[in-house]
């Protein structure tokens, strides 16, 4: 009675290892199945069911042939008898076909359960749907065909190479007919084989774009080992083993390289010719100028003759009447007289020599704002007989300095100064001075008259030397502003209207 017992008790123990064993597989995602050695189903759960498309009560108690074509079977058969033999199998794909007659691969590992006796009478197996994976593994390997295809049609240099061990994975056909290799080089080292070097190369990249692996490093390199220029592109890229491995395209430039030389060299030739043409053409202009010079002077003697004469023959009057004199206000005035003549004489023989001798400019900083004033007031007292009202228009400020010649720019202000002091009728009138710095860096200065203007006729010629309109004076206080403004890199302008007045305009850069 007690022994009946003890066996219901572990019958008990049994069922319900069964039942915890049959909870634990239908939850499994993989498929689990027992079959006997008849080949028939004794157990499977739901993954091992829904694998093949059909149910468990179906497939319960079918022969396995049941999942497999005929010429699958008898693949699935040796590798069953292979489970008998020596008692398992590891990873082992096994063709088969589904309930709607589609083909599918299993990988399966399946082990030999023996009875108390140590005979066989079970096989227990796990299969996992490896299907799609090995189309994809399918697939990746037939593109990779398809590009190392594409790789090898192109002329140009390309290779792959593991950036840690510089083994060279892949070589194309170009690459290996450029080193003259017939043998196969793959499993070599880059640097051995690209350079004929005993270590890697001092120019290696692999650092560079390990360190930015998304993002291609473009350099150029000549190699000596096959006397060619080359464009290169390296980047990262997965080799189909997962490894990140060295990718690089090197695309030969030598013909560029060499038309860059050639194209240097005639630009080189060509800048030298033009140099060459250039002061040619200075020369020629010097001697052009020269000769008008000599020309110019050439006039110039025949009214210095009469303009200095004049004022010299006044002077030379008013010393006689000063020593007939006795009268001391008369003296003032004849002296007075004398004052005028001389700083009219000395104005003329100034812009004589201005034009005649031309120098560089002497830059420096120039307090721009002082110097404009300095020749208001010296104007002033030169026509202090005058009366005219100075309006300043000065928008920057009087410690802005400008790059130039202070004894040119003294000059130029005074002749345009003494041109509008001189157009007013009746010895009174409104001069309007503006200074400012525009957006570009230039100093604006502009002198605005209400004097007696210029005629239209005599706009056009009034830069020209010896032009002039006036009783006194030789016509080079212009000549010689606008020679000026030419050596500053400047522009001079100038607008009037007979009768009502003129406006001179002057730009130069505030700096260098």
């Amino acid at each position: 009675m007690s022994r009946m017992k003890k066996y219901n008790r572990q019958s008990q123990k049994g069922k319900e290892k069964l039942a915890i064993f049959k909870l634990i597989s239908d939850s499994a995602k993989y498929g689990l199945a027992i079959v006997n050695m008849k080949y028939e189903l004794v157990y499977l759960n739901n993954s091992f069911a829904r694998i093949f498309g059909y149910s468990k009560s179906f497939l319960l108690g079918k022969n396995i042939k049941l999942l497999h074509s005929q010429e699958q079977f008898k693949w699935a058969k040796s590798m069953l008898n292979k489970i008998k033999k020596q008692g398992y199998l590891i990873d082992q794909e096994i063709p088969c076909i589904r309930k709607d007659g589609t083909e599918l691969i299993v990988s399966m590992n399946a082990d030999l359960i023996k009875d108390e006796n140590g005979s066989p009478y079970l096989m227990a197996a796990t299969v996992i749907d490896v299907t799609e994976k090995k189309n994809q593994a399918r697939f990746l390997k037939e593109e990779r065909k398809q590009l190392l295809s594409i790789f090898d049609s192109i002329d140009e240099v390309i290779y792959v190479a593991d950036p840690h061990s510089y083994e060279i994975l892949y070589v194309n056909k170009f690459c290996r007919k450029l080193l003259g290799k017939k043998t196969k080089i793959e499993g070599g080292i880059c640097y051995r084989e690209f350079q004929n070097f005993n270590e890697p190369c001092y120019f290696c990249t692999n650092e560079i774009i390990l360190k930015n692996p998304a993002r291609p490093y473009k350099w150029e390199y000549h190699n000596p080992h096959v006397g060619r220029d080359y464009y290169i592109v390296d980047r990262i890229i997965k080799w189909p083993d997962g490894r990140d491995v060295r990718f690089e395209i090197a695309i030969d430039v030598t013909e560029r390289k060499k038309a860059e030389k050639l194209l240097l060299k005639y630009s080189e030739d060509l800048e030298e010719e033009i140099k060459n043409r250039t002061d040619e053409l200075m020369e020629a202009q010097r001697k052009l100028e020269k000769s008008k010079r000599l020309s110019d002077i050439g006039m110039l003697a025949a009214t210095i003759a009469h303009e200095l004469n004049n004022p010299l023959n006044v002077m030379r009057i008013a010393v006689y009447n000063i020593k007939q004199e006795k009268s001391l206000s008369s003296l003032d005035v004849h002296l007075a007289n004398i004052e005028k003549k001389i700083l009219q004489s000395s104005m003329i023989i100034k812009n004589l020599l201005g034009y005649a001798s031309v120098r560089k400019p002497c830059y420096e900083n120039v307090k721009i704002v002082d110097l404009v004033n300095e020749c208001i007031e010296n104007c002033l007292k030169k026509y202090r007989d005058y009366s005219v009202k100075i309006i300043r228009k000065f928008d920057i400020n009087s410690g802005y300095t400008i790059l130039a010649d202070a004894l040119y720019i003294l000059e130029l202000t005074t002749n345009i100064l003494e041109n509008a002091f001189q157009s007013f009728v009746n010895k009174s009138g409104k001069l309007t001075i503006s200074i400012k710095c525009n957006a570009k860096k230039y100093l604006e200065l502009t002198f605005k008259d209400n004097g007696t203007g210029i005629k239209d006729k005599d706009l056009n010629n009034i830069f020209e030397p010896f032009f002039t309109r006036k009783a006194s004076g030789i016509g080079l206080g212009l000549t010689v502003c606008r020679q000026i403004v030419n050596l500053h890199k400047g522009r001079i302008s100038i607008k009037s209207q007979e009768g009502f007045g003129t406006k001179v305009s002057i730009s130069i850069p505030a700096g260098f």
